[in-house]
């Protein structure tokens, strides 16, 4: 990975990701859920601050058809959950991991319909070219969304806005954003605490 300056945007949400301590540390917390991790990647592109999102694919039997972060659960070799997010952002989108820069975790989220306990990994790149969806059976497609839409779209909806724990009450293009998707953009954007 290059040494990259890091954008002054990025100062704020390392602030509130300082805010909110991840507990990952202690893998008795989450009992008998499966440990998962998501990549929450920030990109600084020319036309502003943008996060990477995957439509999940339709045929999925948890969540389908919606908007969420690349990711999922973790594999015996993994050394923890940046391992994790990454090999699996990895796999559903072709990122390099050597571009991405790690800034911190998030507390895990429980998805009650999977039972997984899921990490939120933060991460940024100074650019990134995405090659579209690599594994089709997961991915539909993959999509960059600028920082000022998705904070548009999430505070008209309010912090808890939730239906049946699967959609967020907001979309993007048309796609439904999910719900622990959305919880997390609300943490980064600062519209509510963990």
């Amino acid at each position: 990975m290059t040494a990259e300056r890091a954008p002054a945007w990025l100062d704020a949400i390392r602030i509130r990701i300082e805010q909110h301590p991840s507990t990952t540390s202690n893998p008795n917390a989450r009992g008998s859920l499966k440990a998962a991790a998501v990549l929450v990647l920030l990109v600084d592109s020319q036309s502003g601050p943008s996060i990477v999102l995957t439509e999940r694919a339709g045929t999925l039997r948890n969540y389908p058809g919606i908007l969420a972060f690349p990711g999922g659960a973790t594999d015996a070799s993994d050394e923890g959950p940046v391992a994790t997010a990454l090999r699996e952002a990895v796999e559903e989108t072709g990122v390099d991991p050597e571009s991405i820069h790690v800034i911190g975790l998030l507390p895990p989220r429980i998805l009650p319909a999977t039972q997984f306990w899921v990490t939120p990994v933060i991460g940024w790149c100074a650019g990134l070219e995405l090659s579209g969806a690599t594994s089709p059976n997961e991915v539909a497609s993959v999509v960059q969304v600028p920082l000022d839409e998705l904070d548009m779209k999430a505070h008209s909806m309010g912090p808890n806005t939730t239906r049946d724990g699967r959609h967020s009450g907001f979309s993007v293009g048309g796609t439904a954003v999910g719900a622990m998707t959305a919880e997390v953009i609300h943490v980064l954007l600062g519209h509510r605490q963990v």
